[in-house]
């Protein structure tokens, strides 16, 4: 047990005066000029009898000098015994480093010369290079990018190897999982069979807002009582960043369609970019650059860009860039790389958005034959003797040639051929008789979904009475309430548009501009009633008119349905019939759009997402075996048969989509998680009381320090458990060197005492006087320091 010092300057003072006594002792050894006399002889012979003794004596008194004065700079300096620790033993030591290498560790100051990682890592070499293999020592590393990664565990004796291995480590694009991390020593060993041995767990990361969520509980990790646990010093700095959070095409699906065109450059929209701020908020501008070009091959120099201005304190904006023209049929896998201005960080400053364009679109009509639309138009009286199938049909290409103009094929479908349809190449269902399908029909349209198609479904006009809701909730898994019959409304409901929450995909995205002066001619006579439900978004409402004017009972009139546990496909439900008898929105001019959006954008939606967030295994398209690299050669990732990944992607990447023949057959991308780029800095006792919380160290706080740059320990955690933690130790280690000082105090007393009678003892000072002068002889006088003189 070491001893400590509350005053380690009085104690160096103190060494320091431990030197007076010996310069005393060396100045007055001064050699004095000898003076010839011719009874010197008799005195020297006296002398060196003497000497030995004498060199005795003043050894000594020089000790016990120096002692009192050790003694006194000592008690001043007021020593203690700390107490013992757990982690605080011999013998061998285990070293568990957790490194922080998610997207805000490679954070950058202005020069980009200090990236985060680099520092922490730093660190690490430093508190390997302390440890012993000679001795037993090992070392286990955990990255915390998400998911957590054991690189070195069990813990290894190899230190060179640990050493190459944090060499090695880089930037992800993911978040931190340090809940993870801390987990992975239990999953690895087992739970209650950890080593005995004294442990050291160093979490090294600047705890940005981006690396540790300080307002969300931790999951807890119980940290063995053997382990010291220590940590980096938290940020104290926020850098100025701008994340590309989110960029999607106007118009998700692009469809060529047929014909010398498709062989031409064509102009695929626009692409909305959603951009967030972190770190100082001031005035400032960036640019914004779309860039369209072969996956994995360099970026062409055609780009679209844009100027946007952020407010000081924005946090968000979004900006809408047109797309470069180009041709899309020449090009095997075309992506839309969106970048910005350099910044703090760069792992966020590019978004890869892949295109997948198609040839043609095919739509099919679930409808019985007699209610299929005939060449001639005025064959059933006019549109008047349309039925709701005829509506959506001509909806779906109003010119009646089918793939001109819109890219989309047209099919008719009988409801008792549905169960037998293969539906492979049918990418929407509109199901206009919902009231002709039997349970094996349904059963087909869920299996549709669930391989990412769309369905619309309208109720037929001409059944009074309609419970074909009861196998839409329970054979398809979307669970929502409609009344059987339809409500009459007294005066024509007008129809208004509802916002959809942020976190929902709005498929009447590019009809909101126009929405309110599209829904103004728009009324509706007759509905059927949707309970609004958690798994019921409606889209469109009507709003019933009294008879005085005023607004009264709303009512969904199109809602998009959430099926329970779906990860594809998307369902839309009309309340309404499309026929003039219960809407005029087939008459007017927001229905075309309209339906065609709900195609478009619902298989831009509902197939398997062509950017996925870094940190978690990538979902693939139906019939994947392998994701292949675009950008690192060699990098495959197997498909599991429920469509995922088996293993997670921490980087931004792109991947080829390869089929079981070995074909391509998409295209998807792994893009940076935004809310790991946030750079604010966050509050040092908040951030500690969240890994004390999160290891289950708030009642042992004196187990939990802070490492300072150069890696060692330099104070305990500040909180308020701490600090009634940190008071006890500072009162019991008072106590103790009060103790201590005492002592020091009483031997410095000793030690004066002994000095005097040291002192005088040593001397043999005497006087002799003879009683008759003519007897009168020489006496020799000693004094303290051992210099002779005659009397």
């Amino acid at each position: 047990m070491n001893l400590s010092i509350l005053h380690a300057g009085l104690l160096v003072a103190g060494a320091c005066a431990v030197a007076l006594p010996i310069l005393i002792h060396i100045l007055l050894r001064r050699r004095r000029t000898p003076v010839q006399w011719g009874a010197m002889k008799f005195v020297l012979e006296a002398y060196q009898q003497q000497r030995k003794r004498m060199r005795l004596e003043q050894i000594l008194l020089l000790l016990c000098r120096c002692l009192l004065v050790a003694c006194l700079g000592a008690a001043i300096a007021r020593p203690f015994w700390p107490q013992p620790q757990s982690a605080a033993v011999s013998g061998p030591q285990t070293l568990v480093l957790f490194i922080d290498n998610a997207a805000a560790s490679g954070a950058s100051e202005s020069g980009g010369t200090s990236v985060a990682l680099d520092l922490h890592l730093s660190a690490a070499q430093r508190l390997v290079a302390e440890l012993d293999a000679a001795r037993g020592d090992r070392v286990g590393v955990i990255t915390l990018a998400s998911p957590a990664e054991a690189l070195v565990w069990p813990p290894s004796g190899d230190l060179g190897a640990v050493s190459r291995v944090l060499a090695a480590i880089r930037p992800m694009a993911s978040g931190s999982d340090m809940s993870g991390g801390f987990a992975l020593t239990q999953e690895s060993t087992g739970e209650g069979k950890t080593t005995q041995s004294a442990q050291r767990w160093a979490v090294l990361s600047e705890f940005r807002a981006g690396s540790l969520d300080v307002g969300a509980p931790p999951a807890l990790t119980l940290v063995p009582p053997q382990v010291q646990l220590v940590i980096s010093e938290a940020a104290q700095r926020g850098l100025s960043n701008v994340t590309i959070a989110d960029a999607a095409l106007l118009e998700p699906v692009i469809v060529l369609g047929a014909g010398s065109a498709r062989d031409e450059e064509m102009n695929i929209g626009a692409v909305r970019v959603q951009l967030v701020r972190s770190g100082p908020l001031p005035a400032a501008s960036s640019t914004v650059r779309v860039i369209l070009h072969e996956a994995g091959a360099p970026q062409g120099e055609v780009a679209s860009s844009t100027n946007m201005s952020w407010p000081t304190g924005a946090r968000q904006q979004s900006v809408t860039v047109t797309t470069p023209r180009g041709t899309l049929s020449r090009m095997r896998q075309p992506v839309l790389s969106v970048t910005i201005d350099r910044d703090a960080l760069a792992v966020d400053n590019e978004f890869v958005l892949p295109i997948v364009p198609r040839d043609m679109l095919t739509v099919a009509c679930v409808a019985p034959a007699v209610e299929s639309p005939l060449a001639s138009l005025g064959t059933r009286g006019g549109v008047e003797g349309f039925s709701a199938a005829d509506w959506m049909y001509l909806a779906i290409e109003p010119g009646g040639i089918d793939g001109a103009g819109t890219g989309i094929r047209r099919l008719w479908i009988e409801p008792g051929a549905l169960a037998t349809s293969p539906l492979s190449d049918v990418d929407a269902l509109m199901i206009a008789a919902p009231h002709a399908l039997n349970d094996a029909g349904w059963k087909s349209v869920a299996s549709f979904l669930d391989r990412g198609g769309v369905v619309l479904i309208v109720p037929g006009g001409s059944t009074p009475v309609q419970v074909w809701s009861d196998a839409v909730a329970t054979l398809m898994g979307a669970p929502f309430s409609m009344s059987r019959e339809p409500r009459q409304w007294p005066v024509p409901a007008s129809v208004t548009a509802v916002d959809p929450p942020a976190n929902r995909v709005d498929p009447l995205m590019l009809l909101r501009a126009e929405m309110t002066a599209l829904l103004n001619p728009v009324t509706v006579t007759r509905q059927f009633v949707i309970q609004p439900e958690p798994t019921v978004q409606p889209l469109l409402t009507t709003i019933e008119t009294k008879a005085d004017g005023a607004a009264g009972l709303a009512a969904p009139l199109l809602v998009s349905l959430d099926r329970v546990g779906a990860a594809r496909g998307r369902m839309y439900l009309f309340a309404a019939a499309t026929v003039p008898e219960w809407t005029d929105l087939p008459t007017r001019p927001l229905f075309v759009p309209l339906i065609q959006e709900l195609v478009r954008q619902g298989l831009g939606s509902s197939s398997t997402p062509l950017v996925q967030r870094a940190g978690t295994a990538l979902m693939a398209p139906p019939g994947a075996m392998t994701l292949t690299s675009l950008t690192v050669q060699g990098r495959t990732l197997a498909v599991s048969p429920r469509g995922a990944t088996l293993d997670a992607v921490r980087e931004r990447d792109v991947f080829n989509v390869v089929d079981q023949r070995g074909l391509g057959v998409g295209i998807v991308a792994s893009a940076v998680d935004a809310a790991a780029t946030n750079l604010d800095v966050q509050d040092d006792a908040a951030v500690r009381r969240t890994l004390a919380t999160m290891t289950g160290l708030v009642d042992s706080p004196q187990r939990m320090n802070v490492l300072g740059e150069r890696g060692k320990t330099t104070s305990s955690v500040p909180d308020d458990a701490t600090t009634a933690q940190a008071r006890r130790d500072a009162d019991r280690a008072s106590a103790n060197a009060s103790r201590i000082s005492m002592w020091l105090f009483a031997v410095a007393v000793v030690l004066g005492v002994l000095d005097l009678l040291l002192g005088r003892w040593f001397s043999h000072a005497s006087v002799r006087h003879t009683k008759s002068a003519l007897d009168s002889r020489m006496v020799i006088d000693r004094g303290d320091e051992g210099k002779e003189r005659t009397s």
